[in-house]
This record gives structure tokens, C-alpha cells and sequence, in this order.
């Protein structure tokens, strides 16, 4: 904690502080550990959010004061081609939003297209500023499903992937050269592979994961609804 306020990195100092008072509530005080287990998953959240702060700084140029409140997450839902639709998940500050999600019935596909159906959702998206602007987009997929995103969308939000075997964090780099002469941006990407423990990839797993359960449990819903019509 000492080093980190040398360094004047002082998020990660009030993170090593709130674990250093819950070590001693739990030696001192002999707390049971159950009461002590949701300050310890924030404080873990936190750290996430914090790491997630820098590396977004690192590779996009975002600001540092750049808040990380509201994060959505979207998964294309296709089983065997039926009733295909696009789930979007809610986390404010690092938590499961769930009166926020949203489900998009794909309409102007018939085929599987995973692409396109993440296009339309994005651009249906934007049609609901009442819904609040989100802070960092993240996807259910690499280079392809971030390059589609990329392509619709207009807000000035980040957008980063999530790709699976192993889980590694997708981020794309526009060529900031291209961009000023006016010809299409050349977008280049950088992988992340962080350790599994990693706070930050722990919670991009969580909304890649809820994004998922959320679309199969609509998908599932709708397909339900559909038999007894």
C-alpha cells in the first residue's frame, strides 16, 4: 500500500488498504468468514474494474479519468438456425444489472449470419438513447465480431472482444493516420491473455457468461411460446 502511494497510484492503494481492514476485522474481531465474503468480492470487482481502467487506457488513448460504470455485453443467439436474436447485458459498477437487459429479435436476417446480426442489434441500439449511453461494449467473439461492431457504431464508446480456447481480451487499434486522410481506418488488433485468476478477466467472463445464459434463456422462452401458438 506504501509503495503504491510512492508510485501515486493511488487506486490500487485504497484497494490494498480495504483489504489489509477486512484481514484485520477477520483476525481481530474473529468474524465469520460468510459476513466477510461480499466486501471481499468488491474489493476483487474494484481491482477488476481498475486494471480493466489501464489497459483501456494503454491501447485506446481513452481518458484516465474515463469511468467504467455501465458495461454491455452482447452475444449472438443462433441454435440450428431458429429464432435467432442478440442479448444485451447490463453490469453498473462491475455488478449484473438485470432490470437493463434487453433481448433483439433479429429481423431483417433469415439466414445465420452472426455478423450481421450483431450489426442490426447495435444499430437498434442507438435508437434508444433513453436507455443511457454505456461506458465500454463488449462482445462474444474476436476480430470479426469487433470489426462488425465497429462498423455500426457511432456512439464514442470503446468496443473490445472476449474470444474463447483460451479466454483472451480482443482490442482494436485504429491507425489514427488513416483516419485524418480521410481513407477507411486501418484497424489492427491486440490480443490479451491475462492469468485465469485475473480480476478483469474474471469479469469479463461473468457478462460474456451472463450474456450467454441470458440469450439461451430468451431463445428457450421464445421457442416455448412458439409451440403451444
Amino acid at each position: 500500500m506504501t509503495q503504491f502511494s510512492k508510485d501515486e497510484e493511488f487506486e490500487k492503494a485504497q484497494i490494498r488498504k480495504e483489504q489489509l481492514e477486512l484481514i484485520e476485522d477477520v483476525t481481530q474481531r474473529k468474524l465469520s468468514p460468510n459476513l466477510t465474503l461480499p466486501q471481499l468480492q468488491l474489493t476483487r470487482t474494484s481491482e477488476g474494474l481498475i486494471q480493466l481502467q489501464k489497459i483501456l487506457r494503454d491501447y485506446l488513448a481513452i481518458p484516465k479519468g474515463w469511468p467504467l460504470t455501465t458495461i454491455e455485453g452482447y452475444d449472438v443467439s443462433n441454435i440450428q438456425g431458429t429464432n435467432p436474436s442478440v442479448s444485451l447485458v447490463t453490469f453498473t459498477d462491475g455488478q449484473p444489472d438485470k432490470s437493463k437487459y434487453k433481448i433483439f429479435n433479429i429481423k431483417t436476417l433469415d439466414t445465420p449470419n452472426d455478423y450481421g446480426m450483431m450489426k442490426e442489434a447495435l444499430i437498434r441500439r442507438q435508437d434508444h438513447p433513453e436507455w443511457g449511453k454505456p461506458n465500454l461494449i463488449m462482445v462474444d467473439g474476436g476480430k470479426g465480431q469487433v470489426r462488425a461492431a465497429l462498423s455500426v457504431w457511432q456512439w464514442q464508446t470503446p468496443i473490445i472482444g472476449l474470444v474463447k480456447n483460451p479466454d483472451r481480451i480482443v482490442i482494436p487499434l485504429i491507425n489514427e493516420r488513416t483516419k485524418v486522410s480521410g481513407t477507411k481506418p486501418k484497424i489492427e488488433y491486440k490480443i490479451i491473455k491475462l492469468d485465469p485468476s485475473h480480476p478483469t478477466l474474471n469479469i469479463l467472463q461473468q457478462i460474456r457468461d451472463e450474456s450467454h445464459r441470458f440469450a439461451q434463456k430468451q431463445h428457450k422462452k421464445l421457442r416455448t411460446k412458439q409451440m403451444f401458438e
